[in-house]
Formats: C-alpha cells, sequence, structure tokens
C-alpha cells in the first residue's frame, strides 16, 4: 500500500512529528524539534509536565529515568536539576549534551510557518502556566493546539485561554462485545469540552463510517502512534485528518512518495 497516489483522495492527511523526530534524534529535545522541521515537518507534538518549581517541563515520562539514566522525578525536582542531566546519550553519542527543555525554551525555537501540539501531563494544575508560557511567547492560536487524555486538564485551559484549539487524546480496549469507550461517548466528551479534534489510537473502532460519524459531529480526527507505511495508508484511506508518528518525514515520504513538503 505505500507509494498510494496522493491525488487518489481529494485531502491528504496532515503529519505530525511525535515528541520532534524521534525515531532518529531523542524524544522531546530541541534537536528533535529541529530535526522534524528540518526535515518538513510542520506540526511537532510534545509533553509538558510541572517541576517542583512550577517550570513547565518538556517531558513525557513522570520520571526521567528512560531518557537520561537517572531517576528524578519531575513534579519533585527543580528545573536547576533537571537540566543537568543528559536526555541524549541514550538515544546515541552524537546526541550527547542534550537537555530536558523547558517549554519557554521549545517556543523561542518554533518556527513561524510551524505549529506545536502541546499535550498536557500534570493535570489542571498546568493550566494556567501554560496560558503564561504561550503569553510570553506570543505564540498565536493557530500555532499551537493544547491536547490531554484528561477533560479537566482540557477544560482548565480553555477557561484560561479559550481562543487555543484543543484535542482529547483517547485509545480504546477491546471488550467481548465492543471497543471501550464507545464512539458516541467520546464524540460527547469532546463536544462538552469544545475541542475542536479527538486525537485516537489506531487500535480502535475505525471503519470509513466510523470516521464519517466524527466528522458529522464536527470533530477532526487525529491517529497516533504510526510507524507504519501500510497501517499509514489505512488510516489515510478511512479518513483520518492527521497522522502522529515517531517518524513522520519517513512515512510521509513512504505514502506520498512523489509530494514534497
Amino acid at each position: 500500500m505505500t507509494g498510494t497516489d496522493p491525488d487518489a483522495s481529494p485531502v491528504r492527511p496532515s503529519f505530525t512529528a511525535h515528541r520532534g523526530e524521534s525515531h532518529d534524534a531523542p524524544e522531546n529535545t530541541l534537536a528533535a524539534f529541529r530535526l522534524a522541521w528540518q526535515r518538513g515537518i510542520k506540526t511537532v507534538e510534545l509533553d509538558v509536565r510541572l517541576s517542583a518549581d512550577r517550570q513547565l517541563m518538556v517531558c513525557h515520562d513522570a520520571d526521567t529515568l528512560r531518557t537520561t539514566g537517572v531517576r528524578l522525578v519531575v513534579a519533585e525536582s527543580k528545573c536547576s536539576e533537571l537540566q543537568r542531566l543528559d536526555a541524549g546519550s541514550w538515544k546515541g553519542p552524537e546526541w550527547a549534551g542534550e537537555r530536558i527543555p523547558t517549554l519557554d525554551e521549545a517556543l523561542a525555537e518554533l518556527p513561524s510557518d510551524c505549529a506545536y501540539w502541546i499535550e498536557i501531563k500534570s493535570g489542571p494544575e498546568t493550566a494556567q502556566p501554560l496560558a503564561e508560557a504561550l503569553a510570553r511567547a506570543d505564540v498565536q492560536a493557530d500555532r499551537a493546539t493544547v491536547i490531554s487524555f484528561s477533560d479537566d486538564a482540557l477544560r482548565a485551559f480553555s477557561k484560561i485561554a479559550p481562543g487555543y484549539s484543543a484535542q482529547l487524546i483517547s485509545g480504546f480496549r477491546r471488550t467481548e462485545h465492543a471497543w471501550e469507550p464507545t464512539l458516541d461517548e467520546l464524540i460527547g466528551r469532546g463536544l462538552a469540552l469544545g475541542v475542536s479534534a479527538l486525537g485516537v489510537h489506531h487500535e480502535g473502532p475505525w471503519t470509513e463510517e466510523a470516521c464519517r460519524h466524527v466528522h458529522a459531529a464536527g470533530l477532526a480526527l487525529c491517529v497516533w502512534t504510526v510507524d507504519d507505511a501500510e497501517l499509514g495508508c489505512r488510516m489515510a484511506s478511512l479518513g483520518m485528518d492527521a497522522i502522529t508518528s515517531n517518524r513522520a518525514a519517513w512515512l510521509r515520504e513512504a505514502m506520498y512518495p512523489i509530494v514534497r513538503p
């Protein structure tokens, strides 16, 4: 299914670099974000957590062990402590010295024609400092989308900064008779929160009819995390609007080799 002609369908999905180009560079680092932009990927997803001194750190896990070899709990550590760690060497010697960035540092790197999807990992207490960081960096509403699994976090942020788009993220669990949550349940949550899109795992109740059902409710569909070209083509053919990948540039080329950014 690779090599699909992009002209075969009227709309091609966009591609989002999951934690940057994290297949090739250390995730959630400035190096991974820069690599995505260098490769023509216009949207980068990153994760934020509050440190003990209320700095927004770009880090997925609750602690730093997996990506630094040293276990510091982000919520219990100061920014200065977290930034002394090497967050690059685990990926390869060429990345030695990469640090855990603050959101302020990441926003300062954002090219004028690119955007971030910012996933809230800490909870609703993140909303105020996140809104303040976006305001400090003068990041306009079309260049940042706030995403989360947490209804409370999205509700808190939207109350403070209603101009930004939001995305509700969800996975699915297969039971004997159905997928949980149901699409109607997920759509209902999304509409109640006022989000513009649902961010969904590729393992779920996905058919063309299911995608049309979500679109009919006025919500876009963004699927994660797809690193396989055949799966990406299937998701695109069903009607997904965006595909998040650890290797977004490679996936775009594998799916649509005649298209250049």
